[in-house]
């Protein structure tokens, strides 16, 4: 049976790349420091044995073909990959199809190629978790560089229950394998709305109740208006003075693009 496992290496603050998308914060750990005996729980070579196809966003398909461009990347280069992308994108090399749409639109024809064995998704972190609310993500294996980047592309953009199976250590990283529990209640929907900060002056944006929800691939976030407001004196012709208010007052969702 496929399983589709997110297998990559992450700073201890969750981000796969920095502001600049750069892994020069990983490249630079001493692999060999404090060696540990035996192979990693998420060795590469074990890991990689069981891989039948790669999905992945545009993004990180391009940070590959960039590492291409000087030497061997050490990707599995005779296996079947999938991009998700709307760009056009140069295929150099191997059995590379890009696909659009929602990871479910897909399903039947990644696994049909994967042949019963696993799904790599190689990322980026909104890709990942777009297959995770697809039901498409069994596992998350994990190697933590003792780096925090206190910004840049994400490790997972959503809220989702998960569940340690195992953890170890790979000489100077930390290593450990989740198991995908579920999206969390409270996840998926940022909301907007408004509250009067006072009777005085101009309400305060707040997140409430779901209101609008974003497409898949992309993050909501709360925008608060910039505008202020006249002082409230009561009910007028345009209604009840809370609702007005309410009206005037409110906030904006937006939705980011997250897919990497």
């Amino acid at each position: 049976m496929t399983r589709y496992r997110y297998y990559t290496a992450t700073s201890l603050d969750g981000f796969l790349a920095d502001e600049n998308n750069s892994l020069n914060w990983l490249f630079e750990q001493d692999s060999g420091e404090q060696a540990t005996p035996g192979p990693s729980l998420v060795d590469y070579d074990t890991f990689s044995a069981t891989v039948g196809a790669l999905v992945m966003g545009a993004t990180t398909y391009r940070s590959i073909l960039d590492e291409l461009k000087e030497g061997d990347p050490g990707m599995p280069f005779s296996l079947p990959w999938f991009v998700f992308t709307h760009q056009t994108l140069a295929a150099p090399a191997g059995d590379i199809t890009f696909l659009q749409g929602h990871p479910s639109e897909h399903r039947s024809r990644i696994e049909t190629v994967a042949d019963g064995r696993d799904v790599w998704m190689v990322g980026g972190g909104g890709l990942a978790a777009d297959f995770a609310e697809a039901g498409m993500l069994n596992d998350i294996l994990l190697t933590f560089a003792p780096v925090t980047l206190g910004a840049g592309k994400p490790l997972f953009p959503r809220r989702f229950n998960l569940q340690l199976r195992d953890q170890g250590r790979s000489g100077p990283f930390l290593t450990a394998i989740y198991d995908v529990v579920g999206a969390r209640r409270d996840q998926a929907v940022r909301s907007c709305g408004t509250t009067p900060s006072d009777r005085d002056g101009a309400g305060t944006a707040m997140a409430t109740g779901p209101q609008q929800t974003c497409a898949p691939g992309t993050t909501g976030r709360v925008v608060p208006s910039s505008r202020r407001y006249p002082r409230w004196d009561g009910p007028t012709s345009e209604g009840p003075a809370d609702q007005r208010l309410y009206r005037d007052q409110r906030a904006t969702s937006v939705c980011r693009d997250d897919r990497i």
